[in-house]
């Protein structure tokens, strides 16, 4: 299985120097796969309060949270999503459906991870290291669609050209903020990060956070 490098992730970047970030359908010249990364921005350590970048500065999702509420927008400043946590089992408004946080961000017991489900397709999140988790596609479980790292309080997000083009950067993001969230998912440990394993599965509404 490859694992993208730093040295290959700035490589495959587009050209940092455009002001706005590139249609995610463009062509791209490289024979490799080409990765984006996006930065998690909170603060003491937390991303319940968090803007998300990209390598251009641009905001592409936001996250405001109380001691029970969390509001989750997108870069043109559109809420997607209400969290409440003021339950033993929390509950989430997403784009217009009410639900369960644990079963909207359910855990697989069979594969032993936690999952998006997207589209009709299903991607595991996989444990490469203590503070590093790879996406993974069933059908190409050779590749990594995302890495997700995390470190002494900061979260960071590099994902495939192939993920955005298949609308996957909302769920993608969203997953992230549950992962690191701290909080209880309801259906596991008290800590977001639980098993071991994570992540979340997110509908077929992938949103757009470009405006």
């Amino acid at each position: 299985m490859h694992i993208w490098s730093s040295s290959h992730q700035q490589q495959s970047y587009p050209n940092q120097s455009q002001s706005v970030p590139p249609r995610v359908h463009a062509q791209q010249p490289s024979d490799t796969p080409t990765t984006i990364t996006f930065r998690f921005s909170g603060s003491k350590g937390s991303i319940l309060s968090s803007v998300v970048t990209d390598p251009w500065g641009q905001s592409v999702f936001s996250a405001t949270s109380t001691k029970k509420e969390t509001i989750i927008s997108n870069g043109a400043r559109q809420v997607i999503a209400t969290v409440d946590w003021d339950h033993s089992k929390p509950k989430m408004y997403y784009h217009g459906i009410s639900c369960r946080v644990k079963d909207f961000v359910p855990y697989d017991k069979k594969s032993q991870c936690r999952t998006i489900n997207h589209s009709g397709q299903q991607f595991d999140w996989t444990e490469a290291s203590k503070d590093t988790l790879l996406l993974i596609s069933k059908s190409s479980p050779d590749y990594p669609l995302a890495v997700c790292r995390s470190h002494h309080g900061t979260v960071e997000i590099e994902i495939s050209q192939s993920a955005l083009q298949s609308n996957l950067l909302e769920p993608i993001l969203l997953s992230a903020f549950f992962m690191h969230s701290g909080k209880s998912l309801g259906d596991g440990p008290s800590e977001g990060l639980d098993p071991g394993v994570m992540g979340g599965i997110i509908g077929a509404q992938a949103g757009t956070f470009y405006g």
